[in-house]
């Protein structure tokens, strides 16, 4: 596995799924399924990819958080690649929630 590999996957993959554009988890679960077309036959197999580092890397898998910096970057780059208006405010009002957590203050 190699950064300009997993750009390459992922850039593919934002062409073809729109809804991967908005979403890092589904995003990785359709990277982890090019990588290993073969997965859904394994059992367990997504658990040990989420918390079995030997397996990812047996496996030339990417962790989650490389994942998505790379998607952060390739939307950066790629303005028709960046997640739709919708997705964008959604995201602003989970963090204004999440501040708010944060800090202690109740409603």
């Amino acid at each position: 596995m190699t950064f300009k590999t997993v750009e390459n996957t992922i850039t593919q993959i934002l062409e073809k799924n729109t809804k991967a554009r908005n979403d890092d988890m589904l995003l990785y679960v359709h990277y982890v399924f090019v990588v290993m077309p073969k997965v859904a036959i394994v059992p367990n197999c997504m658990e040990k990819v989420f918390s079995d580092n030997r397996y990812r890397i047996s496996n030339g898998l990417a962790p989650y958080e490389t994942v998505s910096r790379i998607r952060r970057k390739v939307q950066e780059i790629r303005r028709d690649l960046r997640p739709t208006e919708e997705a964008k405010e959604e995201k602003r009002r989970a963090e204004k929630e999440y501040r708010k957590y944060a800090r202690g203050i109740k409603e």
